[in-house]
Order: C-alpha cells, then sequence, then structure tokens
C-alpha cells in the first residue's frame, strides 16, 4: 500500500481474500477454508461502484486502526477497565 493508502482500492482486498483462500495448506484448511465467505460477499454490499466501496472500507480501516491493540491502554478487548476499579468498590 503507498503511503498514506492513496493507492488502496477495493480490488486490494479482494485480491488478498482470493491470495489466502488459495494458499493455505492442507494441514490448517479445515480450521480456515471459508473464514473470510461472509466478508468477501459482503463488499458487495458496501456500495453500488468500486468507489464507494473502496470509501467504505478505509472508512472501516481507520476506525479499526484506533482500537487500541498493545495491551497498554488498560482495557481488555471489550474495552472495559482492567485497573481494578470496580472489584475495590465492591469490598
Amino acid at each position: 500500500m503507498a503511503e498514506n493508502g492513496k493507492n488502496f482500492d477495493v480490488s486490494n482486498v479482494r485480491d488478498a481474500l482470493s491470495a489466502f483462500s488459495r494458499l493455505i495448506s492442507a494441514t490448517h484448511k479445515n480450521v480456515f477454508d471459508k473464514i473470510f465467505d461472509t466478508l468477501q460477499t459482503g463488499l458487495s454490499k458496501l456500495g453500488d461502484s468500486s468507489g464507494t466501496q473502496t470509501k467504505a472500507i478505509s472508512g472501516l480501516l481507520g476506525l479499526i486502526k484506533d482500537i487500541p491493540m498493545d495491551g497498554k491502554q488498560g482495557c481488555d478487548q471489550n474495552g472495559k477497565s482492567r485497573t481494578g476499579d470496580q472489584d475495590e468498590r465492591e469490598n
């Protein structure tokens, strides 16, 4: 992807999903086969054209990018505090 994703297009997602499905090793096929089928078929529901689909995906990626993922934010995956504040109030 180019700087700031300026060359990003929905076709990049389609190509990546296709490559993932095609390149799953036989030992992992039973786990990962068809894992992205819903995403692949759902791409067309993001808009009538490649441009609107690309814009929608870019927006989603921007939202996902802002989700803390390194475990240093004091929250679990659901955004709930891991500081123990609630446990202290219950005592």
